[in-house]
């Protein structure tokens, strides 16, 4: 009975328990990915319990990805909440599939955790999301397709990142907008677009000096809403300031307002104690700044210049802002007084000069801010706290200053005219670029720069400069980009460009097109894997040179050509500069590497033919679309190629051309390394040298040409008869083989050629005929088939034997080499002389010619046509060869009309002489060519 009783109250207990302590919520995962046209935001399809989401659970992604329904429905997500926690970068937590305009997402309580929000369907569709956003820990929301629209209230402690998005440069698609209020206390980072829209709010937790939540990055960003200010734990000393909104491109649109008591004076909002700054985005303790009021120059020192009458105060703010018009523009300020600001504001695209002779000091923020444009200050600037430039316009200095501190380039431009404008050391942020000035005559910034350079900004000659050096000649730490656009930068110490770690965000970049600007280097230095971009020369500015050296210098780097013209040029005029990187260029059109000078440069890198990626590097399946890449030896050093192996990738497929000096290619010890080129050039007095090869090898189908010398002393040279030799240089000319040469017949698909232009006489070489000289021997393997091509420059070849090739061998078999006469278009004439090709003779290959032309009398009709070996219009009933000499006299009686229509003709000579002043009618549709001397007495007519 008691135990009876006991079980009746301890079932009562469990009953009780059961109804003070509900079910607590289950949390609920994503175990798989959402493929394309699923999802599970409204089902159960991935998640752990099977179940679609309802009341009462939490659900977290993981690392899977959540797709949104694939239409343009709304849906409100059912769950307790939904947390994005997805760990993986870019591995989706939520993805945008829907369709339209129209459609809302909500999610009424959607948690940030370290996850990711997409959008990526088409431009057109826009993610509308709603309900409660809270993040947690450093999240992104990622427009990457389309817009997202946020139409929920934002919370939290953790930061936001907007990614870049596939088409970040168009600022009319791809934005993130938040229409809701952000209360989030974590920074904002945008690198893709964000837009505050004029229903939403920003707040920013304000404390010590320099601490609070920011949005900043080097996106795009567009403010038409509300910030507000949380003051509760706000220093107020003059002077403290904290950067609020800082994004590269960013404005402030004209529904922009600052909440919470702050009123609009000017360009700027204050509420007595702290002021709000759209030009550069911060917020100070200061007063409204006094503003400039005329609209064009005049003397600080007169009270009626400015709003409320009164010269500004010293240490007060001072702004120049929209009351100068362009007709008034430039306006020159000057300093007929002394003064004193804490911050200097422009604000204004039309431009703006503070001149002397007074100093203008700077104290407090000692800040000087353009939003927009391009101003100068010519007045000494003075003062112990620095300089910080600020906003996205920018600032020329042009005096000579003596303020002492950093250099702090914040925002836009620094323009520096003079190596006196900055004294001391410069600090250069993201998105800000150090520039030094010219004035486009030669009178712009010319000397050392001796601080050092921190930050990851941007560091550029400008353009403006033309005969100015600026020299580098200490140790700097930036690791932006450097860009040489103009003048001459000038380099004397190995970490002059700063962080060299082989990137293009630390890459230093020469310009291209028509610019002639160049980098120097000297010193005998090493600079480090920096990263060098060559844009191509075109024009005038084709051969001016972008890279030069003097003394002994390397460049560890990769070096990428990048489009513009067609030239890169680079020099060495003293000593040996070592390229050790990878040397390339667009795969496309015509991309020529100049390497010029009298001293050496050595390539222990590689040049190739294939597209590089951003970086310089060669990407994982590289494609060569177009053979583009040639290069060109000019001035009397030694390019040495060194890079010593047999893959075509390591190499350029374009020409080679030795104009000048000497061109010389090592081998890796066991025969690997010979040029790939398409054509090989040596000109009279350059040099190819190839005497590190036991035997060096002519490539498949490579051409060989010129009046230079082929130095393989001692070596042999591999011909093949796929190849094809042409000595002279477009003329006359003789080609010098050093060594020995070997011509093997290897049944080629597609013969090779040996190409001579022959005069009227047999004299070896000189000026008369094309030779090929060489030292060593002559040996043929097998019996090489070959096409020899004749050209007679002279309209005219003698009976005879002319030497094609000396050496000092034996015989040799020419039996597989076929000669024939061509025109200087290479097509082939047909002539009355017969021709062949010996080796019979120690050392010498001939072309014998028997034979001779005829000389020939126009007789007229049938058909008046002067053609080839067809119609026997000439005296005797012959017919006319090319080559063969013709004179139209007075024989032909009334028939004076010559018809040239079956094909072109090539005579020897042509001589029209009539003594009783008939007039000769040439017409047709072809023509006469070649070298022949007319001499004409009467009438003709063509």
């Amino acid at each position: 009975m008691t135990r009876r009783q006991l079980c009746t109250f301890g079932g009562a207990l469990l009953l009780l328990a059961a109804a003070a302590f509900p079910t607590q919520a289950a949390d609920i995962t994503l175990s798989g990915t959402d493929a394309l046209g699923e999802t599970s935001f409204n089902t159960g399809l991935h998640w752990s319990n099977s179940l679609a989401p309802s009341a009462g659970n939490n659900y977290f992604t993981g690392n899977a990805r959540l797709r949104t329904p694939p239409d343009a429905a709304s849906y409100t997500f059912a769950g307790d909440s939904l947390t994005i926690n997805n760990t993986t970068p870019y591995s989706d937590g939520l993805l945008y599939k829907g369709t339209g305009n129209t459609g809302v997402i909500t999610v009424p309580n959607l948690i940030l955790d370290g996850g990711l929000i997409s959008h990526a369907n088409g431009t057109g569709d826009v993610f509308q999301l709603d309900g409660h956003i809270t993040v947690n820990s450093a999240s992104q929301i990622y427009a990457k397709q389309g817009f997202i629209d946020v139409l929920a209230d934002v919370s939290g402690a953790g930061g936001l990142t907007i990614p870049v998005t596939d088409d970040n440069a168009n600022t009319g698609q791809r934005i993130v907008t938040l229409f809701g209020a952000s209360t989030l206390s974590g920074n904002i980072d945008v690198s893709g677009k964000w837009r505050l829209a004029d229903t939403g709010s920003m707040l920013f937790d304000i404390g010590a000096n320099g601490v609070n939540n920011t949005i900043s990055g080097t996106g795009w960003a567009e403010f038409n809403g509300t910030f507000n200010f949380d003051l509760t734990g706000a220093s107020s000393t003059p002077g403290d300031s904290w950067s609020i909104a800082g994004v590269t491109t960013q404005s402030f649109g004209s529904t922009f307002a600052v909440g919470g008591g702050f009123a609009k004076s000017g360009d700027f909002w204050s509420d007595g104690t702290y002021l709000f700054n759209p030009l550069d985005g911060t917020l100070s303790v200061s007063a409204p700044p006094v503003s400039w009021n005329v609209d064009g120059g005049g003397n600080w020192g007169v009270g009626a210049n400015w709003t409320g009458g009164n010269v500004p105060a010293a240490g007060v703010d001072v702004t120049f802002g929209g009351v100068l018009t362009a007709p008034n523009a430039p306006a020159t300020v000057s300093l007929n007084v002394p003064a004193t600001v804490g911050r200097l504001t422009f604000s204004n695209t039309n431009q703006f000069i503070l001149s002397g002779p007074n100093t203008l000091t700077l104290t407090g923020l000692a800040q000087l801010s353009a939003g927009s444009g391009t101003h100068e200050v010519s007045a000494t600037i003075a003062g112990s706290s620095g300089l910080t430039k600020t906003g996205g316009g920018d600032i020329i200095l042009s005096g000579a200053n003596t303020y002492t501190g950093l250099t702090d380039v914040q925002g836009g431009g620094l323009r520096v005219l003079t190596p006196a404008s900055v004294p001391g050391n410069v600090n250069v942020t993201t998105g800000a670029t150090l520039f030094f000035q010219g004035d486009d005559l030669g009178g712009g910034f010319n000397g050392t720069f001796a601080g050092d350079i921190t930050g990851a900004g941007a560091v550029t000659t400008s353009a403006t400069l033309t005969t100015e050096t600026v020299t580098f000649s200490s140790a700097k730490s930036y690791s932006g980009q450097t860009n040489v656009n103009g003048g001459t930068l000038a380099i004397s110490n190995a970490n002059a460009l700063g962080v060299a770690d082989g990137t293009a965000a630390s890459r230093t970049l020469i310009d291209g097109n028509g610019a002639t600007s160049k980098l120097a280097v000297s010193g005998n230095i090493a600079v480090g894997n920096e990263l060098l971009v060559i844009e191509a020369r075109e024009g005038d500015a084709a051969d001016a040179v972008q890279l030069t050296s003097a003394g002994n210098n390397s460049w560890a780097g990769n070096v990428k050509g990048e489009v513009g013209g067609s030239q890169y040029n680079i020099e060495s005029t003293s000593g040996t500069l070592t390229l050790s990187g990878l040397i390339s260029a667009p795969d496309s059109g015509v991309r020529n590497f100049v390497f010029s000078g009298a001293g050496n440069v050595n390539v222990t890198g590689k040049i190739t033919d294939l597209g590089t990626d951003a970086d310089g590097n060669l990407p994982v399946s590289p494609a060569n679309a177009v053979s583009s890449v040639s290069v060109y030896k000019r001035g009397a050093g030694t390019l040495t190629i060194g890079t010593g192996t047999n893959l075509q990738d390591d190499f350029w497929l374009g020409d080679t051309v030795i104009e000048e000096g000497t061109l010389e290619v090592l081998s890796d010890g066991a025969s690997n390394g010979e040029l790939k080129s398409a054509t090989i050039s040596v000109a009279n007095g350059a040099v190819l040298d190839v005497d590190h090869f036991g035997t060096y090898a002519l490539q498949e189908n490579q051409r060989l040409s010129g009046a230079g010398t082929v130095r393989a002393t001692g070596k042999t040279v591999a011909m093949y008869d796929d190849n094809s030799l042409t000595p002279g240089d477009n003329g006359i000319g003789t080609l010098t083989i050093q060594g020995a040469v070997t011509l093997e017949g290897i049944i080629p698909v597609v013969a090779g050629t040996l190409n001579y232009e022959l005069g009227n006489a047999t004299t070896v070489g000189g000026t008369e005929n094309d030779l090929v000289s060489i030292t060593g021997t002559l040996t043929t393997i097998g019996t090489p088939t070959l096409t020899l091509n004749v050209t007679p420059v002279e309209a005219d070849l003698a009976s005879g034997s002319y030497r094609l090739i000396a050496h000092s061998g034996g015989t040799v078999d020419a039996s597989g080499i076929t000669p024939q006469v061509v025109d200087t278009n290479g097509n082939p004439l047909t002539i009355r002389q017969g021709l062949s090709v010996s080796g019979s003779t120690a050392g010498q290959v001939n072309l014998v010619v028997s034979g001779n032309e005829a000389a020939l009398t126009w007789a007229g009709s049938p058909g008046n046509a002067w053609d080839v070996n067809a119609s026997a219009n000439w005296s005797g009933g012959q017919t006319f060869y090319d080559l063969d000499d013709v004179t139209f006299n007075d024989a032909a009686g009334a028939n004076d009309t010559v018809d040239i229509s079956t094909t072109n003709v090539t005579p020897g000579a042509v001589t029209f002489n009539s003594a009783t002043s008939n007039t000769y009618t040439v017409t047709g549709t072809q023509g006469i060519l070649g070298a022949a001397p007319v001499s004409l007495t009467g009438n003709v007519t063509a």
